[in-house]
């Protein structure tokens, strides 16, 4: 098997098996993933952003947090001021705080990470089909690496029947 390909071999499979380990640890957190897909918050979070949230029993102001505005559809802003159970919240890069309150029951949670730009290969890509592009890929790795060497162990037989 040529260095070249050992070498390539193994970083895909790292960074395969890293992608695994680190999605199971995320999902069995309690974090939620969401991507950022406008400029509200920048540049603490850039646009396509990928941001990691976690439920928090309070929050503060100054927290970033992504809460839902209506339905699925959510929204990641700074807490400016609560005031009972209404929580005021601003982009970082608006000029104006958001027209509607938050209730605190809409919270998602707080963003506790946020990995630039993969928000927009989310956007593209749904978790699932990316799990499966990269078992994939993994799976046709591990066919080739066999492959090669089933090819070099025959090779190898081959080459004592000659020197008998």
């Amino acid at each position: 098997m040529s260095k070249v390909f050992r070498i390539v071999y193994n970083f895909f499979a790292i960074v395969i098996i890293l992608f695994f380990l680190f999605t199971s640890v995320v999902a069995v957190s309690g974090t939620k993933v969401y991507s950022v897909a406008t400029g509200s918050m920048e540049p603490a979070i850039p646009n396509g952003s990928v941001v990691f949230v976690r439920p928090r029993p309070t929050y503060q102001v100054g927290d970033v947090i992504t809460a839902f505005l209506q339905g699925e559809q959510t929204f990641t802003h700074r807490i400016i001021d609560i005031q009972g159970e209404e929580i005021f919240t601003k982009g970082d890069a608006n000029k104006t705080m958001d027209p509607m309150p938050t209730r605190q029951s809409r919270i998602v949670g707080k963003v506790v990470l946020h990995l630039p730009l993969l928000g927009f290969l989310s956007q593209k890509l749904s978790v699932p089909g990316l799990m499966i592009a990269l078992a994939a890929v993994l799976v046709v790795l591990i066919v080739v690496r066999l492959a090669v060497a089933q090819k070099q162990k025959h090779k190898g037989d081959h080459a004592d029947e000659k020197t008998q």
